[in-house]
């Protein structure tokens, strides 16, 4: 598990399930809420458009086919 947390946003990443949680307190960054509206698909679809215009989609492909290559 990874978590990262930075401007009162906290993000946890299970390798294993590869389950992707954000927690924040929502009054005191109501900024955070809009991610309360993504379903799995519409964060996938963010995530890989995302990826794609950073150019890193050889590279995520990659390591998702050989997690050592991380």
């Amino acid at each position: 598990m990874e978590t990262s947390s930075d401007a009162g946003l906290t993000v946890s990443i299970d390798d294993e399930t590869g389950i992707v949680s954000f927690e924040w307190y929502e009054e005191t960054h109501p900024e955070y809420n809009f991610i309360k509206d993504f379903t799995d698909e519409t964060f996938a679809t963010m995530m890989r458009e995302y990826i794609d215009r950073l150019g890193l989609t050889d590279h995520v492909q990659e390591t998702a086919d050989d997690p050592t290559k991380v």
